[in-house]
């Protein structure tokens, strides 16, 4: 990963400092360590927005179907309980206490297991073992849809557990104006849709044959380890996605750090050279700067 240093306005000749950047002549050791801790920050504020956070957050999203999933079979009605209960309150977290009202993309995991575990628990008191059976189908086709849904509508749902600059509350500004953060967020998306249809597919094999419940192999392997494996992959999935986007796009930042317009943003060609300065660090006068190239 690479690493970028802020460039602290002040005369051109500056003595380099350790990591690349300019410091005042007669800079203190201290001057030396606060431009490391500005260092620092700039590289936690352009880490990759699907990094270790957003998966746990995608995670957490993901609890009340795991819930479901896992007391299927040993105290189903308490497990869909359970999931409307915890999805209900990830919402409310998510809408009030969190900064989703800030966001371009709904929380769709919760604002679809809300309605989703709610109906199912209605049903299982209509019928019981169907509902129990076709479980694992009905919440795979569901969340599938999901992901493909907010895809065509342009609005990849990961991009809403990803984890944004503390500037840009809400990541409006790479929304905006960074189209290789969109082609990120669809990719992320996607995978979790290819996660969530073969995970549909596999779960027809116990329903089919009869064995969906209980200890027998063909429930344990298709209805909770392939499900497992592939939620793992596609967290896996969402994270390279994240990686990508940072080496392709955020190991620029050493090319216009600094910099005043927010124009100088690379894989930007479209953006509006009107706006305010690029909130990366603070403005710097039009001489006597020198930026890591």
């Amino acid at each position: 990963m690479a690493t970028y240093e802020q460039a602290p306005s002040g005369p051109t000749s500056a003595t380099p400092s350790p990591g690349g950047s300019t410091l005042p002549p007669g800079a203190t050791p201290e001057d030396q360590k606060e431009s490391r801790r500005i260092a620092e920050g700039v590289n936690e504020e352009y880490h990759d927005p699907y990094d270790d956070w957003s998966s746990r957050d995608t995670l957490l999203a993901l609890v009340p179907l795991i819930m479901a999933f896992a007391l299927k079979d040993a105290a189903f009605r308490v497990g869909l309980i359970i999931a409307v209960a915890g999805a209900s309150f990830l919402l409310v977290m998510r809408t009030v206490a969190w900064d989703s009202r800030y966001k371009k993309v709904w929380p769709m995991l919760e604002l679809i297991s809300v309605p989703l575990f709610a109906i199912l628990l209605g049903l299982s008191y209509v019928n019981f073992y169907q509902i129990n059976k076709w479980l694992p189908t009905i919440a795979g086709i569901t969340f599938a849809l999901t992901a493909l849904l907010s895809l065509l509508w342009r609005r990849p749902y990961t991009a809403h557990y990803a984890r944004y600059p503390k500037f840009d509350r809400g990541g409006s500004l790479l929304w905006r104006h960074t189209p290789n953060w969109r082609r990120t967020s669809d990719f992320a998306t996607l995978g979790w849709f290819v996660a969530f249809s073969v995970i549909t597919l596999l779960t027809l094999a116990p329903e089919l044959t009869g064995h969906h419940r209980g200890s027998h192999a063909l429930n344990v392997i298709f209805n909770y380890i392939f499900p497992a494996v592939f939620v793992l992959f596609a967290l896996i999935h969402q994270q390279l996605q994240g990686n990508y986007y940072r080496r392709s796009t955020v190991r620029n930042l050493d090319r216009y750090f600094g910099r005043a317009q927010i124009s100088h943003v690379p894989g930007a060609g479209t953006m509006r050279t009107s706006e305010a300065t690029y909130p990366a660090g603070p403005e710097q006068p039009e001489a006597g700067v020198a930026t890591n190239v």
